[in-house]
């Protein structure tokens, strides 16, 4: 996410482009907590949206959705 970050700024494309994070993990480096609480502040400042324990179950290519499992909720988000 962070080199995707770079790029789309790199190339003039990432104001007009959203970036998403999705983990069935808790934090962004699950065996090392020191590292995780240091990484959230990075997503974050550079608008990177990141959502925890949160399982891919499906994508609809056509229309280029794709549907994520609350692993807390058992909601589904789109």
């Amino acid at each position: 996410m962070y080199l995707s970050e770079e790029t789309f700024r790199r190339n003039g494309v990432r104001k007009v482009t959203d970036i998403y994070f999705n983990t069935t993990a808790a934090n962004l480096f699950p065996n090392c907590l020191k590292y995780a609480e240091a990484l959230r502040p990075i997503a974050e400042s550079k608008g990177i949206n990141v959502t925890f324990k949160s399982s891919l179950i499906n994508v609809d290519k056509n229309n280029r959705i794709a549907t994520f499992k609350d692993l807390d909720t058992g909601n589904l988000v789109k």
